[in-house]
This record gives structure tokens, C-alpha cells and sequence, in this order.
């Protein structure tokens, strides 16, 4: 489903959003951490995976399926998880 673009101040709004996370059991943000808890990596991980389909998304369906094939770990089609 293709989106319309994003535009860069779009993504970088959303890149920030993910660089402040809270990441070190307290406030300080991602950006800033060199220890990260597991809960806080994994919801990061998350956003990161949503922000690169939303933007492929949003050039190309090839760009999506590309994508979707370089981490299959991380994306799984719709018609796979149906069954």
C-alpha cells in the first residue's frame, strides 16, 4: 500500500522521536545512552523497522518489497501471517 511521500523534515521528526526515547531507565534519552535496557532496545528496534517500511513505502512498492526481502526477520506480509 503505497503512502504519500514523507517529507525530510517528516523523517527527521520521527528519527528525533526515536533518539529521545527513553532508553536508560530514566529520561536520558537514546541518543545519549551506552547501556540500553531490553525493553527500551526492543521498542526502538520497533519504531526504527516502522519508520524504514513507512518510508520505502512511501517511494516505491519495489523500494517496500526490497526491503521486506533484505529483513525478512523483521517483516512479515500479510499473506504469510495469515496463515
Amino acid at each position: 500500500m503505497k503512502q504519500s511521500k514523507m517529507t525530510p523534515s517528516q523523517i527527521l521528526s520521527r528519527i528525533k522521536a526515536i533518539a529521545w526515547t527513553p532508553a536508560c531507565g530514566s529520561d536520558t534519552p537514546f541518543a545519549a545512552c551506552d547501556l540500553v535496557g531490553q525493553d527500551e532496545l526492543f521498542n526502538i528496534q520497533s519504531e526504527l523497522a516502522t519508520l524504514m517500511l513507512d518510508l520505502a513505502s512511501s517511494i516505491s512498492v519495489k523500494q517496500e518489497d526490497k526491503l521486506v526481502a533484505d529483513f525478512p526477520y523483521l517483516y512479515v506480509r500479510s499473506t504469510e501471517a495469515a496463515r
